[in-house]
């Protein structure tokens, strides 16, 4: 059944969203190829973004089974905007709760695990 006021449909995704996201850091960088002979890239961190998220463990069990071949210490799920998935797509560290996780471009092939969720996405990250 469609809602005739988009304003005042009842969304009870964006509800649970709206009280319990909270902050999460994310660290983009800007890189600099310090020796074009050995292929170094020095990084410059900027000053992170924040954005919202409600974030979950993953137990190693789950860890295990949604990041397949993949030794982890911590990992997280993270459900965000849709709007703010373009910073993870640009992210060097993702910082929750004072822990660092690795971003998109750290991750040696981009293995971080996301599927988009409507107006949400759910994104796995993890530490070694």
């Amino acid at each position: 059944m469609s809602c005739s006021d988009p304003l005042h449909c009842h969304n009870p995704l964006k509800e649970l969203f709206d009280s319990t996201a909270q902050t999460v850091y994310i660290h983009i960088a800007r890189e600099t190829i310090a020796d074009p002979t050995e292929k170094n890239v020095e990084l410059r961190y900027l000053p992170p973004y924040s954005i919202k998220a409600i974030v979950t463990d993953l137990t190693t069990t789950q860890a295990m089974w949604k990041l397949q071949g993949i030794h982890v210490r911590r990992a997280k799920e993270m459900l965000i905007q849709a709007k703010d998935f373009s910073l993870i797509t640009k992210s060097h560290k993702i910082v929750i709760e004072g822990n660092t996780y690795y971003g998109w471009k750290d991750n040696a092939g981009t293995n971080i695990q996301y599927r988009k969720e409507g107006e949400y996405y759910k994104v796995l990250v993890y530490s070694k």
